[in-house]
């Protein structure tokens, strides 16, 4: 790992109100030592001034991904207010639709997300994440309010892998790659082609390095959620600067 990359592990153990986020709370068992020797091993290859932050079951919509890591550009973020305010999924969905499109009028707004979108736009505005030009309304450049270059989700899985392939399928609604993590990759098996199939990667204690240099970068988000984890992952950030987020585990 580059000397200069912060990790964060997000686990059951964080205060995780803070962050605005639910985890599950981590039950022992075979799939949960597989992942945390993976963890232990992995070689996470990053750019010096991306920082790397792991999230243990963070609760989404579609359930709890074993393992989410997030690589995210500090050179980025540390230029946002850290009084940046609080904002939820239903902000985040009103974000995301309006990023898409270069400028949106309020009525189109009203009609898909309903009256209550007023309330979303004020505490966007004030995050600074939207601005009002004439009687349309735009996104800022993702470019600078959006951080992460990768989230990387993994499914453990000591057998059926093909039900872990399924749920990672699952997980490219929000992740830039989706993966599977099984002790030792079988012989002869057809998990390798038919994951090549549903565009999920395969991964086994063998496997060492994960080098995010040699990923292309995932510059827009892929759903409202990853929004939440480019959030999630700067508050760990900002509250670990301001010494409030003692949970956050920094490692060299």
């Amino acid at each position: 790992m580059e000397s200069k990359t912060s990790v964060y592990n997000i686990g059951s153990k964080t205060n995780s109100t803070a962050l605005g986020l639910t985890l599950r709370t981590q039950r022992e068992g075979a799939e949960t030592e597989l992942l945390r020797k993976f963890i232990e091993r992995v070689q996470i290859r990053t750019s010096v001034r991306d920082q790397v932050t792991l999230f243990h079951e963070p609760r989404l919509e579609s359930g709890f991904p074993d393992l989410v890591i997030v690589v995210w550009s500090l050179a980025i973020a540390e230029k946002w207010d850290v009084s940046r305010p609080v904002l939820s999924p239903d902000d985040f969905k009103v974000l995301q639709y309006m990023s898409r499109k270069k400028e949106v009028p309020l009525q189109e707004l009203k009609e898909v997300f309903g009256v209550k979108v007023d309330s979303n736009l004020e505490k966007l505005a004030a995050a600074s994440l939207i601005r009002k030009r004439g009687r349309f309304l735009e996104a800022a450049p993702v470019r600078r309010s959006y951080a992460v270059r990768h989230i990387i989700s993994f499914e453990a899985k000591i057998e059926n892998w093909r039900g872990a392939l399924q749920q990672a399928s699952l997980n490219r609604w929000f992740a830039t790659s989706s993966n599977i993590l099984i002790p030792k990759i079988p012989s002869n098996s057809q998990v390798i082609p038919r994951a090549h199939q549903l565009n999920v990667g395969v991964w086994s204690l063998d496997d060492s390095v994960l080098d995010i240099r040699n990923m292309n970068t995932q510059s827009t988000p892929v759903s409202y959620a990853s929004w939440l984890f480019n959030e999630w992952a700067w508050r760990t950030f900002a509250g670990d600067q301001e010494g409030t987020t003692s949970a956050a585990a920094v490692m060299g």
